[in-house]
């Protein structure tokens, strides 16, 4: 995995933010002009949050438009630290979820502590199956010619 460097990610968005005082963008256009300069919607989305990206809502959408304020290095690396976290934890949880789904033993404890019988097929009673129901064992028995 390559290490980012944010100096540089941090001084192409503020020279793409100066470039871009006046224009104002939906949702789709800042997204797209993001991912040109390098950085990906789930930064962006934390930006609009942070407001580091302003927005103005008109209607039932919003326009985006660049604040006259720089972002610092430190800001952008502070973005990318709380989403690397996010995802570690996120992470975590599903692997603690997957083990405690594959662990059969802790399935079996779960149910029997919420008052559950778990049985198990260990074979098959032939002598009583025949006693209660002797047309139906006729019906299946393998005959062989002598």
């Amino acid at each position: 995995m390559k290490k980012l460097d944010y100096q540089t990610l941090t001084e192409v968005f503020n020279k793409f933010r100066m470039e871009h005082l006046s224009r104002t963008y939906t949702r789709e256009e800042i997204l797209a002009e993001l991912d040109k300069i390098g950085i990906k919607s789930a930064i962006a989305y934390k930006m609009f949050s942070k407001g580091y990206i302003p927005s103005e809502k008109v209607g039932k959408a919003k326009l985006y438009s660049f604040g006259k304020n720089p972002v610092h290095k430190s800001q952008i690396e502070a973005l990318y630290r709380e989403k690397n976290l996010t995802c570690y934890k996120s992470e975590l949880k599903r692997k603690a979820e997957i083990k405690q789904l594959t662990s059969e033993e802790a399935a079996i404890e779960l149910l029997q502590s919420k008052g559950f019988q778990v049985r198990k097929v260990v074979g098959f009673d032939m002598e009583r199956f025949q006693k209660e129901n002797p047309v139906i064992y006729k019906r299946y028995l393998k005959y062989e010619i002598i």
